[in-house]
């Protein structure tokens, strides 16, 4: 196999390099965790707000494969506030359905998380 390594050299080079991977995945999956737990405590802690706004577009995206039986359909919509700021956020498909680009209304929202929005053009 390689030249000037032993059975016993080569199956402790096979071992560290396992627990190399194996340190690397499991540094990555803890990464990924910590990540969402702050945005997740961060959205928490910030205020609720409602704010008079104008949806200015939407759009969605997909993820996964490209067969159906793994793809995620993900939704977001962007609020052009009062102040001219924009400010995207991730809607429930439901929600997604009832909104026009055009619509103002009364965005409730707290961090990045989304609460409600009450449009003002509704009959």
């Amino acid at each position: 196999m390689l030249a000037g390594l032993n059975e016993g050299a080569l199956s402790t080079l096979v071992l560290i390099l396992f627990i190399l991977i194996l340190i690397l995945v499991v540094g990555i999956f803890l990464s990924i965790i910590m990540k969402s737990l702050s945005v997740w405590s961060s959205n928490n802690n910030a205020p609720i707000q409602d704010r008079f706004c104008k949806v200015v577009s939407k759009r969605i995206q997909l993820s996964g494969r490209s067969s159906n039986l793994s793809s995620n359909t993900s939704y977001y919509v962007t609020f052009e506030l009062e102040d001219q700021s924009r400010l995207e956020l991730w809607i429930s498909r439901q929600q997604f359905g009832y909104m026009v680009e055009g619509d103002i209304g009364n965005l409730t929202f707290q961090g990045t998380r989304f609460k409600e929005f009450e449009s003002k053009n509704a009959m």
